[in-house]
């Protein structure tokens, strides 16, 4: 794949600005300000710093609502069908696979929600989407029996 010309040139203007933003920060011996500026994070429900570079340019956003669409798509059809059962059975490994590589590559201080730092854009989310399509399962009624 190859990432159109206007999308890697926004992407690294944003890093250039970033970049900027951390040298003010510098020059005036702010250094909690520099830290922010990499760190990222939200107020007022907008992002900043590095958090707002990845939620812009890191596909999470897309991935994210992507795999969401998917998830919900799979479970709105008839779990009666084969094609529902074979898609899920295609699915499920896949998507174990790939949440075994989100958990295992973010750090875990970053997939904790925590006012102390900003965690990962997305992550949780992700999560949540990989989690459900990972567990699928068209065949089980997901019936509790209580004795």
């Amino acid at each position: 794949n190859i990432m159109p010309h206007k999308e890697l040139q926004d992407s690294y203007d944003g890093i250039k600005s970033l970049l900027r933003d951390v040298k003010k920060a510098e020059q005036k011996g702010n250094f909690e300000g520099m830290k922010n500026s990499f760190l990222g994070g939200m107020r007022d429900g907008e992002s900043w710093g590095l958090r707002k570079w990845l939620s812009k340019n890191g596909g999470a956003l897309k991935i994210c609502n992507d795999i969401e669409l998917i998830w919900g798509g799979l479970r709105d059809l008839n779990r009666e069908e084969a094609t529902t059962k074979e898609l899920a059975r295609i699915l499920r490994p896949k998507a174990k696979h790939a949440l075994k590589r989100l958990q295992d590559g973010v750090p875990k201080a970053y997939q904790e929600i925590s006012t102390a730092h900003p965690y990962l854009p997305f992550f949780h989310r992700l999560e949540c989407a990989l989690k459900g399509l990972s567990e699928f399962d068209p065949e089980d009624d997901d019936v509790i029996c209580i004795d």
